[in-house]
């Protein structure tokens, strides 16, 4: 990559890049013998024969997407991974916490701002009711009667709550810490992804990829990174063996196993 790099932006020459396996498929020489010579015949012959199409135009458009899309795949593990771990502190600090916020709604804006601010009982008990609606309201630019309710609700869990470790506990300031940890991590994984559906979207190949039923439009970013143009794949089964969806067939003499595992 750094030598096509150097050809392309230090050098006027044109610049072409091969598949490897394309440029092996029209080898001629069959000894097992050094070949540098003849292999740049065989190259030459391609490119004058008009048998390679350059793609190193959309090469690093591909190659950027492509980045984008393992980033976001790793943030996304990564994020997971550390949702796991909230849960488990939350647990600790504040059992009955997973009660008031249900299911994905624990690692909500609200929730995560709440829990960071009173991450343990004893913190909210010595709170009033209007100052953790107060709070609350103030995040979500709305009026403190609207979380009063909530509030008194969080307040009366928090009153017969009995944690695994006191508020002064190396545990709590743990759970502060994955806590900013979680939400950084959250607007990262947002800003990645809005990033790879606009990068996306111009490849010429986007609409039609999104009409299909069921690819929304991270799915069909993803499907681009994945498989580059699509164009290159001459029939579905090229592309089925790209994706190692092709099954494997066992065959001797004249027994054919036609129910080979798919690798």
């Amino acid at each position: 990559m750094p030598v096509k790099r150097f050809f392309k932006e230090e050098t006027l020459f044109e610049v072409q890049v091969i598949n490897p396996l394309y440029s092996a498929m029209h080898k001629r020489n069959l000894r097992k013998t050094k070949t540098d010579k003849q292999d740049c015949f065989n190259l030459a012959d391609l490119f004058f024969s008009g048998k390679v199409k350059n793609y190193l135009d959309h090469e690093q458009y591909y190659l950027n997407l492509n980045t984008m899309a393992r980033d976001y795949a790793s943030l996304l593990e990564k994020t997971t991974n550390i949702k796991n771990e909230f849960r488990n502190l939350v647990n600790l600090c504040f059992p009955e916490y997973e009660s008031l916020f249900k299911g994905h709604l624990i690692f909500s804006d609200t929730s995560l701002a709440f829990i960071e601010k009173y991450s343990h009982p004893d913190i909210i008990i010595s709170t009033r009711v209007d100052a953790l609606a107060n709070f609350m309201a103030k995040f979500n630019k709305r009026h403190e009667n609207y979380y009063l309710k909530k509030a008194k609700l969080i307040k009366d869990k928090a009153m017969t709550s009995y944690p695994a470790v006191s508020k002064d506990d190396e545990v709590v300031s743990s759970l502060i810490r994955t806590t900013k940890l979680l939400k950084f991590h959250s607007l990262e994984v947002e800003d990645i992804k809005e990033k790879l559906i606009e990068k996306a979207k111009r490849c010429y190949l986007f609409e039609n990829i999104n009409s299909i039923v069921g690819f929304g439009e991270l799915t069909t970013a993803l499907v681009i990174a994945e498989l580059k143009d699509i164009n290159r794949f001459n029939n579905i089964k090229q592309l089925t063996a790209y994706c190692g969806l092709d099954p494997s067939v066992k065959q001797s003499g004249s027994s054919v196993n036609g129910k080979g595992h798919i690798f």
